[in-house]
């Protein structure tokens, strides 16, 4: 049976979701730890470039 391209899309927006959610968590993570807001824009824009 054919997987209808739908159900594709919502798995790909899913993990997409679950991939900003670790972002923010790590964000938070750093921010909690005390790190400069420099370093902070600079992990996360990494994290988010690769």
């Amino acid at each position: 049976m054919k997987k209808h391209w739908l159900f594709f899309h919502v798995k790909k927006l899913k993990r997409v979701k679950m991939m900003w959610q670790l972002i923010v968590d790590f964000k938070m993570s750093l921010i909690e730890d005390g790190k400069s807001a420099k370093t902070i824009e600079r992990y996360v824009g990494d994290i988010r470039f690769f």
